[in-house]
């Protein structure tokens, strides 16, 4: 299934849901989603807000371009007279409702989807980098790309939820012999190796 066809289900299944996506949330739920084995194909690095994927910036885009979706101020709708094309993977909607309920306990603001999103990339591109991941250097590296623009409660938790994440992926690929989504790190330590 092709990348555009793969984001117009999510889309749709967002919409189905009555979840206001804006570009931000569905970059954030798109990073999740990767990682729990979507047959998506994009390339995430750090960016301002979080993990961002250039490619997923230009497929909305293009969705927009052909008339498969609109955007309502900051919300993207689905159009209801265009249907997703080809084969839906079953394990979205599974996916999504672990998303919902243990992750992003329906909370969609940019606050937490920002501070959620970018946990991850933290703990997950120090693992690439052959980091320690332990929980001491996963914040000092968030701390460091954030400053203190989160409050120490909100950091724990959203710590918290993360492992809880990264366990259920393990434990899915631990279950999968054929994981379809590449990872593709970007991560720059220039900030970093400067404060040394």
């Amino acid at each position: 299934m092709s990348n555009h066809k793969w984001l117009l289900s999510l889309i749709k299944k967002l919409n189905d849901h009555n979840s206001d996506i804006t570009k931000i949330v569905l970059q954030k739920i798109t990073f999740f989603l990767q990682e729990l084995g979507e047959p998506c194909q994009y390339t995430f690095e750090g960016y301002k807000y979080g993990p961002f994927s250039h490619g997923l910036a230009s497929e909305i885009q293009f969705l927009e371009q052909e008339g498969f979706i609109n955007m309502d101020g900051n919300k993207i709708l689905f159009k209801d007279d265009k249907e997703p094309v080809g084969e839906i993977n079953e394990n979205l909607d599974d996916n999504l409702t672990f998303l919902e309920e243990k992750i992003f306990n329906f909370d969609h603001s940019f606050n937490n989807m920002e501070l959620l999103g970018t946990m991850l990339y933290c703990k997950m591109a120090l693992n690439e980098l052959g980091d320690e991941t332990s929980k001491d250097n996963v914040l000092k590296e968030f701390k460091s790309w954030k400053g203190n623009k989160f409050n120490e409660e909100d950091l724990e938790k959203a710590y918290q939820k993360v492992e809880y994440f990264l366990n259920k992926v393990k434990s899915k690929k631990s279950k999968l012999k054929d994981h379809s989504c590449k990872k593709l790190w970007k991560y720059e330590y220039d900030q970093k190796n400067e404060s040394v």
